[in-house]
């Protein structure tokens, strides 16, 4: 899930973010339209709202630094070896035959129009866990 750091900018922002978010900036993406507005909860989740990320009168948003392509890879060789700690020549292989299958289907949606911002991978991935785990 991706993660912003906020900063209040109105009175109302202030007070919020000492008394419902601990002050503590750091805000989870609930829903991003791909519009500028992002529908946000406090890390703590004790405080859910909307920010329209370009001009926004109550909030500055700022984007948590993004992982590198380098550190997608590394999770996922870890994930392809899982549970084993060794990594093998195979399990490198694995990984990069998957990023290059979501590379593609990421430049797929591109070429249809499709943002993909929007897809919602986390409910795909959900329902595949729980198809293996017969729920």
């Amino acid at each position: 899930m991706n993660r912003v750091t906020v900063r209040p900018k109105s009175s109302k922002a202030k007070n919020r973010l000492a008394n419902m978010m601990g002050n503590n900036p750091i805000c989870l993406v609930e829903q991003d339209k791909g519009d500028g507005m992002m529908f946000l909860a406090s890390e703590n989740k004790k405080y859910f709202f909307w920010v329209n990320t370009s001009n926004d009168c109550h909030w500055e948003t700022e984007w948590e630094g993004s992982m590198t392509y380098d550190e997608l890879y590394e999770h996922v060789v870890n994930y392809v070896a899982m549970p084993h700690t060794t990594i093998t020549e195979h399990d490198k292989l694995r990984a990069c035959l998957i990023l290059g299958a979501f590379m593609e289907f990421i430049m797929d949606c591109t070429d249809a129009s499709i943002d993909p911002r929007t897809l919602d991978m986390n409910g795909f991935v959900s329902e595949k866990l729980d198809e293996l785990e017969g729920k």
